[in-house]
């Protein structure tokens, strides 16, 4: 499945050069800095890149086409306005290709006020297996200052599962359902 929220095992490699000293924080998105600013605009694409491919096909198209890059960079500005919110951006020889947004305090469900959340994680296709994955949730945990994370999967990505499940996560039995158009099982971890 390609473009799926996870990078699979392996650590930081020289291929990619992405290791958590290179997370850069969309905080400091400044709209006087063209490389900031062009940051930003290139996780905005990936991120509607890595929706279409991983959601096409699982759910209804006119959803799967809502994200795209202008709205991607709404988003993206919007959380990092947010102080509860964190978004850290992977680069590898300057181009985006990898992002973590989490939240310091978990949405409900999830009643665990000691652990934040890892609202979502995306990384390029030609990247997984790299370590950029695991270098993002190592920087979002250092970025909100919490080692205890919980995330929930949708259960038609077995990909992003396997990951999480590579680096220590252990689903907690709790799911939940997405409606959007099609009922979508939410996996708990």
């Amino acid at each position: 499945m390609p473009n799926t929220p996870a990078d699979g095992e392996g650590s930081p490699d020289s291929r990619t050069g992405v290791s958590a000293a290179t997370a850069y924080n969309a905080r400091h998105d400044n709209p006087h800095c063209s490389h900031r600013t062009a940051v930003v605009m290139q996780k905005a694409e990936v991120q509607s890149r890595t929706w279409r491919e991983l959601n096409q096909g699982h759910i209804p198209q006119d959803i799967v086409d809502a994200i795209t890059p202008a709205f991607a960079l709404k988003l993206t500005r919007g959380h990092a306005a947010d102080p509860n919110q964190v978004v850290l951006i992977a680069l590898a020889d300057d181009r985006v290709v990898g992002f973590i947004e989490l939240l310091r305090t978990p949405r409900p469900p999830i009643n665990r006020p000691e652990a934040a959340e890892l609202a979502s994680l995306y990384v390029l296709e030609s990247e997984h297996r790299h370590g950029v994955g695991r270098a993002l949730v190592e920087a979002g945990r250092q970025a909100v200052g919490n080692d205890r994370l919980v995330l929930w999967v949708v259960g038609f990505n077995t990909n992003a599962q396997g990951f999480y499940r590579h680096i220590g996560f252990h689903e907690t039995g709790l799911t939940q359902t997405e409606d959007v158009g099609p009922e979508l099982e939410m996996i708990n971890y």
